[in-house]
């Protein structure tokens, strides 16, 4: 039997890059994940998107850019955030509530669809109050985009009603809310101060 000249160190370092190379394949591109843990959605975005064209079904994939489109400072796009959210949970839903992320339980990534969902008007509220002078006709609009977020709160709520998460999002909430109830006055002064 001729032996072969490969040791089996080498064999092991072989079979290794091979199922790396699956692994990497078959889910999110660890650089995607690694680059939203270091909120740098505008590098991570093109990554997703593009893993995308080939797993559009991955519901991770979408809530990953969701996230980016959300949180990018260049890049927020609103309606492809909620879009994101909205295909994520609806692929989660598809496959039998399974929780897509590693360390997230089902329950938690339904949550975290909906509270960051509801995230998007409350992004949009920030990047108008900073037209301060003109929040007193931006009301109707502003009020408008808070009613938008109270679904997904009511959504998030139900599924974990004792969550940090969801506590945080009813707080962040009614600082928005007082927030717009100055800005029914006419032009004083407003405050801008939350962080979504």
């Amino acid at each position: 039997m001729p032996r072969s000249n490969l040791s089996p160190f080498v064999v092991a370092l072989l079979f290794c890059s091979a199922s790396c190379e699956k692994a990497v394949e078959d889910g999110i591109p660890p650089q995607a994940v690694s680059l939203c843990e270091q909120g740098e959605y505008d590098e991570m975005i093109p990554l997703l998107k593009d893993y995308l064209l080939r797993n559009p079904n991955d519901a991770a994939a979408h809530f990953y850019l969701g996230r980016g489109y959300l949180h990018s400072p260049d890049s927020f796009r609103p309606e492809h955030a909620k879009g994101e959210f909205r295909t994520a949970l609806n692929l989660f839903l598809r496959n039998g509530k399974q929780s897509p992320i590693d360390g997230f339980s089902s329950q938690y990534f339904e949550m975290m669809c909906h509270i960051e969902r509801a995230k998007v008007p409350l992004r949009l509220i920030r990047e108008s109050l900073g037209l301060a002078a003109w929040l007193w006709m931006l009301t109707p609009y502003l009020e408008e985009c808070l009613e938008e977020c109270k679904p997904d709160l009511e959504a998030a709520r139900e599924i974990a009603p004792e969550s940090k998460d969801v506590k945080d999002l009813e707080e962040l909430i009614k600082i928005v809310s007082d927030i717009i109830g100055e800005g029914r006055r006419p032009p004083r002064q407003a405050s801008v101060g939350f962080h979504i």
